[in-house]
C-alpha cells in the first residue's frame, strides 16, 4: 500500500508536469516561457520513469527505465538555469555558453549510464533489495556519478544566484514575485541535497522529481495569480526605478504587471500597491490599446490638479508578437503653469508692442519653430499663410549681404558674448524689393549646459527711417565734397594765383621805376614775365574748365576724332618747352586710331598730362606716348616720362581735391595740383578711367581710357 502511494504520487507529478509543460509550450507566443515548458517536461520524464522503474522486477528492464529517468535528471538543471536567465533577461548575454557546451556533461552522463556494465563509472555496484513491498534499485556510486552531481548542483546554484541578483535589482512591487520564483527553485535543490547526503525518508526513493513538481505547481499558480509570465518580465534595475518618467506595464487585460518609482510618485500611490489592479483604477483615462500601430499622446488632468502627459504603446517580443502594453507618464504641471504664465506675458507684450508699433515674437531655438512676428510681414505684402513659420524661412528672406552679419550677431548672443541681440537688416518684401527692419531680442531660457532654448524679441519696420538716414548721409557726403572743392578753389586763389601775380607785379614795378636796366636784364625780365603769364593763363584756364565741369556748364559733345590729330596740335603748343629742357617726345600712337570724345575736353586732358610730364622731367629726358585698343571697347592711352617720379604719399592723393599735392618742377616750374583732378573729371565724363604708375626717381606713367570710335 505504501509503495503504491509513492508510485501514484510520482505518476501524478509526471502528469501535472507534462500538462503544465504542454500548456506553456502551446502558449509560447504570449507566455514567453519556453525554458519553463521544457523544464516541466523534463520533470515529467523523470517522475514517470521513476514510477515505472519502481514497479519492475527485472533488472534489465529497470536499467532501461533508469536511463530514461536520467534523461530527465540531467536535463532539469540545464533548463532551470535557462529559466532563471530568461526570466531575468540575461539569456542574450550567456547565449553562446548556453548553446551546446552546457549539454556536454548531461549527454556524457546518459551515454556512460547506458554502457555502465562495461566500465562502472556511474555505478560501481548495483543490487536489488526489497523495500516496503516493492523493489527499489540501489547502487554504489562511481566516479562519474559524483562529477554528474557536482555539475548539476553547479547549474542549480548558478540559477539561484541569477535569481538572487534579480531580487536585489527589483523594485519593492516586483520583489514578491521574484521571491516566489527563488523559493520555488530552491525546494528541489534542498530535496536533492538531502537525498544525496543519505537522508531517505521514503526508503531509497529520490523525492527530487516530486519537489520539482511542487515548484512547477508554484510556477503554475504564479502564472495566473502573479502574472509574472503574462508579459515578458522586466528586470527593474536601478536605472528603471530612477527614470524621471513614470512607466506602467500591463497585460492584455489592462492589469498592472509592473510600475516604477516615478509613476508611483506622480500618481500619489506611495501608500498603495497598484500591482494586479487595473490601470483604469489609477488613471482617469480610457487608453485605446487597440491602436497598436501608433503612439497616442494625451493630456490628463489628474484629480489632485496635476497635469500629466501620457503616451502608451504595445510591447512586442523579438518575434514581433504583442505581449502587453506600456504607458509612460510625465508630470508636466510646472511646464503647463510656465506656459500659462508665458502666454499671459506674451499677450501683455503684444499689447504693448502694438501700441508702440512693434511686432513681438518668440523662437524655439532647438526646433526652430516661431510664434508671433506676423505684423511686419503683413506690412511687407505677405499674406498670413505666407509668413515664415520658422527661423530657416526668415533666413531665406534676409538680404544675402546682411545674412552673415545677422548670423554672427545671433551666435554672439547665443554664446552670451552680448547681453542683447540687436540688428538692422534688409528683408525681401512680396514684390521682391528689400526693406529695412530692426530686431531686438534676448535669450530668456537656457538648458543646464547654457545652450539657448527660447529666444524672445520684437521687430520693427524701419525702412522709412533708413531712407531718411540714407538721404541725409548722401547730403552730408555731398556737402563735404562741395566744401572740399570750395576750400581747394579758395586755396588756389589765395596761394597759387596770388603768388605769381605778386611776382608779376614786382617785375613790372622794377621795370617801370628803373630806366637804366641793361638790355640783357630786360630780356630776362621779359622772359620771366612771359613764363609767369603763361603759368597764370594755364592756371586760370584749368580753374575755369574745372568750375564749368563741376557746375555742369561745360558743353560735352562726343564725336569721332582722329587721335593723332590731337597729338599734332599739342606738339605745337609744348614744342618750345621741350626744346628749353632738351627733352625728346616720342609719339607711338597709330595714325588710324579714332576715338569718340569731346574735342576740347580731350585736348585739355592731353595738355595737362603732357605738361606735367615736361614739368617733372629733367634736362635730356624722354616722354613717350602710346595708345592701344583694349578688349572693353576703349583706347588705353599712356604718357610715360623718365622724370623724378612720385613718393607714395603724393601718388595716393593725386586725384583728391581735398588734399594738396602740388610741388615745383625740375626747373622750379609752379604747379597747382589741379590739372590731373580736372583730367579725372573729363575722363570719367567720357566713361573712362585714369590711373598712375610711378616710383620715386624712376619716372611716371599716366594711363587713361577713351571710348573707341567704330
Amino acid at each position: 500500500m505504501y509503495g503504491n502511494a509513492i508510485i501514484i504520487v510520482l505518476l501524478l507529478a509526471a502528469v501535472l508536469s507534462a500538462v503544465l509543460g504542454v500548456y506553456i509550450r502551446l502558449r509560447r507566443k504570449s507566455l514567453e516561457a519556453p525554458s519553463l515548458a521544457w523544464l516541466m517536461l523534463s520533470v515529467s520524464i523523470w517522475s514517470f520513469a521513476a514510477a515505472v522503474e519502481l514497479q519492475l522486477t527485472s533488472v534489465p528492464e529497470q536499467k532501461v527505465f533508469n536511463v530514461i529517468r536520467y534523461i530527465g535528471i540531467v536535463s532539469v538543471p540545464v533548463w532551470l538555469l535557462y529559466f532563471s536567465l530568461e526570466y531575468s533577461q540575461m539569456l542574450h548575454k550567456a547565449k553562446r555558453l548556453m548553446s551546446w557546451p552546457v549539454w556536454i556533461v548531461p549527454l556524457l552522463t546518459v551515454l556512460i549510464l547506458a554502457t555502465n556494465d562495461f566500465h562502472h563509472l556511474l555505478y560501481a555496484k548495483s543490487i536489488q533489495s526489497p523495500s516496503n513491498s516493492f523493489l527499489a534499485y540501489r547502487a554504489e556510486h562511481g566516479l562519474w556519478w559524483w562529477i554528474h552531481m557536482m555539475y548539476s548542483y553547479f547549474l542549480i546554484v548558478m540559477a539561484v544566484g541569477v535569481l538572487l541578483r534579480l531580487l536585489f535589482q527589483s523594485s519593492k512591487h516586483q520583489k514578491p514575485t521574484v521571491w516566489l520564483i527563488l523559493i520555488s527553485s530552491i525546494i528541489p535543490l534542498v530535496a536533492s541535497i538531502l537525498y544525496a547526503s543519505g537522508y531517505h525518508p521514503f526508503s531509497n526513493i529520490d523525492i527530487t522529481p516530486m519537489a520539482f513538481t511542487l515548484s512547477g505547481l508554484l510556477f503554475f499558480w504564479g502564472l495566473y495569480s502573479k502574472r509574472f509570465f503574462t508579459v515578458k518580465p522586466i528586470a527593474l534595475n536601478t536605472l528603471f526605478n530612477n527614470l524621471p518618467d513614470g512607466i506602467i506595464v500591463t497585460d492584455f487585460n489592462r492589469i498592472i504587471i509592473d510600475i516604477n518609482n516615478s509613476a508611483i510618485e506622480i500618481l500619489g500611490l506611495e501608500d498603495k500597491n497598484p500591482l494586479n489592479s487595473s490601470i483604469d483604477s489609477i488613471l482617469p483615462y480610457k487608453f485605446d490599446f487597440s491602436r497598436s500601430g501608433t503612439l497616442n499622446k494625451v493630456h490628463l488632468i489628474y484629480h489632485n490638479g496635476r497635469h500629466i502627459e501620457a503616451v502608451h504603446s504595445v510591447i512586442r517580443n523579438e518575434h514581433n508578437d504583442s505581449v502587453g502594453y506600456m504607458v509612460v507618464i510625465k508630470d508636466v504641471t510646472i511646464r503647463r503653469q510656465s506656459e500659462a504664465r508665458l502666454k499671459a506675458a506674451t499677450e501683455r507684450l503684444e499689447l504693448a508692442s502694438k501700441a508702440a508699433g512693434l511686432d513681438a515674437w518668440e523662437n524655439n531655438v532647438v526646433s526652430g519653430s516661431r510664434v508671433g512676428g506676423i505684423k511686419v510681414y503683413l506690412e511687407l505684402g505677405y499674406t498670413e499663410d505666407e509668413v515664415p513659420k520658422d527661423m530657416a524661412g526668415i533666413y531665406q528672406l534676409i538680404h544675402p549681404e546682411d545674412l552673415p552679419s545677422v548670423m554672427k550677431s545671433l551666435e554672439d548672443h547665443f554664446q552670451s558674448k552680448t547681453p542683447v541681440y540687436s540688428k538692422d537688416f534688409r528683408i525681401r518684401d512680396k514684390q521682391g524689393n528689400y526693406q529695412w527692419v530692426a530686431n531686438y531680442a534676448r535669450v530668456v531660457e537656457r538648458d543646464a549646459n547654457g545652450d539657448p532654448l527660447r529666444f524672445v524679441g520684437i521687430t520693427q519696420n524701419i525702412n522709412q527711417r533708413k531712407q531718411v538716414e540714407d538721404k541725409i548721409r548722401r547730403q552730408n557726403e555731398e556737402l563735404i565734397r562741395v566744401n572740399a572743392e570750395k576750400d581747394k578753389f579758395f586755396s588756389i586763389i589765395a596761394h597759387d594765383l596770388r603768388g605769381p601775380f605778386q611776382g608779376f607785379i614786382g617785375l613790372t614795378e622794377l621795370m617801370s621805376g628803373n630806366n637804366e636796366i641793361e638790355a640783357e636784364d630786360m630780356k630776362e625780365m621779359v622772359r620771366t614775365l612771359n613764363v609767369t603769364a603763361k603759368s597764370l593763363y594755364e592756371l586760370l584756364e584749368n580753374l575755369l574748365s574745372w568750375a564749368m565741369v563741376k557746375r555742369g556748364l561745360k558743353k560735352f559733345t562726343p564725336q569721332k576724332i582722329l587721335l593723332v590729330s590731337i597729338i599734332e596740335g599739342l606738339s605745337e603748343i609744348v614744342s618750345h618747352l621741350i626744346q628749353q629742357k632738351g627733352l625728346k617726345l616720342t609719339n607711338n600712337i597709330s595714325a588710324n586710331l579714332y576715338v569718340l570724345a569731346d574735342n576740347e575736353s580731350l585736348k585739355t586732358v592731353f595738355r595737362n598730362v603732357v605738361s606735367n610730364a615736361i614739368k617733372f622731367t629733367p634736362q635730356g629726358g624722354t616722354i613717350t606716348l602710346n595708345a592701344y585698343p583694349n578688349e572693353k571697347g576703349f583706347i588705353e592711352v599712356s604718357v610715360a616720362d623718365t622724370g623724378i617720379g612720385m613718393p607714395p604719399q603724393i601718388k595716393d592723393n593725386l586725384f583728391r581735391i581735398s588734399t594738396k599735392v602740388s610741388r615745383q618742377g625740375t626747373n622750379n616750374e609752379p604747379s597747382t595740383g589741379l590739372g590731373l583732378i580736372l583730367c579725372k573729371e573729363l575722363v570719367e565724363k567720357h566713361g573712362g578711367t585714369i590711373w598712375v604708375e610711378s616710383h620715386e626717381g624712376q619716372g611716371t606713367t599716366i594711363f587713361f581710357t577713351i571710348p573707341l570710335a567704330s
